[in-house]
């Protein structure tokens, strides 16, 4: 009996060990890997639906995100700016980086600034994050086309995307936020079609 034991505790130990080197392979490798190949990845050599070109997409985002068709769209509580809603708290030292924008003001009334930093964000976070959400997702979950799952990167975040893909349920710190990812990919998949 005590040897079932210990061979039973054994097992245990060993599955407990397989799980976490699994668990520290995807968070750690995964993530180094994005870093070190994300700029190798444009949106030429990446394979979405052939009717999706990037004006197309980024059309279908920014009527999500500012719901105007001009560039001077500024959310007050986020302080968002644009057509394509990017919060400074998060990327206000890489528009600065990229573009040159001297001031909030100076972005907003600058189109060519927020399209050249839109070309950025798509190489450098989208694109990265849509390979990393297929990497990390079950084959039954793939329930999206590229053009959803990519939209839901830039909603969500690559890691949030996963969460939500793999059990089609926003956490309670997305729950907050003023659409529901169904929607949100329902609204961007309407206006894509009506560019088109």
């Amino acid at each position: 009996m005590k040897k079932r034991s210990i061979i039973y505790s054994l097992f245990v130990l060993l599955f407990t060990g397989i799980q976490y080197l699994q668990n520290w392979w995807i968070e750690h490798f995964t993530s180094w890997y994005w870093v070190i190949h994300k700029q190798t990845i444009t949106w030429d050599t990446f394979q979405i639906m052939p009717w999706v070109d990037r004006n197309t997409f980024c059309h279908g985002l920014h009527k999500v995100e500012s719901k105007q068709d001009n560039y001077l769209a500024y959310n007050a509580i986020t302080s968002a700016l644009g057509r394509y809603q990017f919060v400074p708290k998060y990327f206000w030292d890489s528009i600065q980086t990229v573009t040159k924008a001297t001031s909030y003001s100076d972005f907003l009334n600058t189109p060519e600034y927020q399209e050249q930093f839109m070309d950025y964000y798509i190489d450098s976070t989208l694109l990265p994050g849509f390979e990393k959400v297929m990497a990390n997702i079950k084959e039954k979950d793939k329930i999206y086309t590229d053009q959803e799952t990519l939209a839901l990167v830039h909603f969500l975040w690559a890691n949030w995307a996963i969460e939500y893909i793999s059990t089609q349920v926003m956490n309670e710190k997305q729950q907050v936020w003023n659409i529901d990812a169904s929607k949100y990919i329902e609204i961007v998949n309407q206006a894509m079609e009506a560019f088109n």
